[in-house]
């Protein structure tokens, strides 16, 4: 039996094809276009981004800011096809540590209705702290999520 090789490693520019695969398979009408991660992974000197690779392929991939002493999840997603796998665990965790070297907090937005997503980020401790109303372009609200790091 062979064993599966798991990577996180920072996102590169040649990940954004499959990664734009996978935004457009899970966000549809809110997925980031090319251009914001090109942006972000050239320009903006607060963005942190990792993909998650399994066996050489971009399965997932998660986004932070870091400012001064805060964290905030920009994205996050896992591709259909592996989730409920614990790849987003690993992922999560990742980023959790990474943030965790220079942060005190780490902050999130996550759809209401994303009950799988809450149960991961409450596993990693983070805490309800508040809503956004109508933060979503289908008028959804945000559900802001926060933990202390140690």
């Amino acid at each position: 039996m062979a064993t599966e090789s798991i990577e996180i490693i920072p996102m590169r520019a040649d990940h954004l094809d499959k990664i734009n695969e996978i935004e457009q398979q899970v966000f549809t009408s809110e997925a980031w276009p090319i251009k914001t991660y090109l942006y972000e992974l050239k320009e903006n000197q607060f963005a942190h981004y990792f993909s998650l690779l399994k066996d050489g392929l971009v399965i997932g991939y998660i986004g932070l800011w870091i400012v001064i002493d805060d964290a905030q999840i920009t994205t996050f997603c896992i591709d259909r096809a592996y989730q409920g796998q614990g790849y987003g665990d690993k992922l999560i965790s990742h980023c959790i540590h990474d943030a965790s070297m220079r942060c005190i907090r780490i902050s999130l937005e996550v759809r209401e209705s994303n009950h799988s997503a809450i149960r991961l980020y409450r596993k990693h401790g983070f805490v309800d702290g508040g809503v956004r109303k109508a933060y979503y372009g289908d008028g959804e609200n945000a559900l802001v999520m926060w933990r202390y790091l140690s």
